[in-house]
């Protein structure tokens, strides 16, 4: 049985998504992805939380400060293998360190047998 065009459910189209701070949001806004900029931490993570249950995000590049203490389910989430995989970036003031290096590595590979 064929569905009318208003029966059919638009699929979610699959998007990359920057959380960032407003400095740092500029670089990728030139790069055409969508960016979301916050100063306000709470505010960063309730978009975070609201992404991460989006199915059209495939990626989220967060400010690393972002995920530190962020709700548990929201972790396991970012933890787990399904979509999106979540890039942590360094935020404007901090280097990225060898242990950040090497959680993005493993982040980057994970993202890109997901593609």
């Amino acid at each position: 049985m064929k569905k009318s065009a208003g029966e059919e459910k638009e699929k979610p189209r699959d998007k990359v998504v920057v959380i960032t701070d407003p400095e740092t949001a500029k670089g990728f806004t030139l790069g055409g992805v969508e960016v979301c900029s916050f100063l306000d931490v709470r505010k960063a993570r309730e978009k975070i939380h609201l992404l991460l249950q989006d199915e059209g995000t495939k990626v989220l590049v967060v400010n690393d400060e972002f995920l530190e203490d962020i709700d548990d389910r929201d972790r396991e989430i970012i933890e787990s293998s399904s979509p999106p995989a979540v890039m942590p970036i360094p935020a404007a003031e901090t280097g990225l360190s060898r242990h950040r290096k090497s959680s993005l590595r493993k982040v980057i590979r994970r993202s890109a047998s997901q593609i």
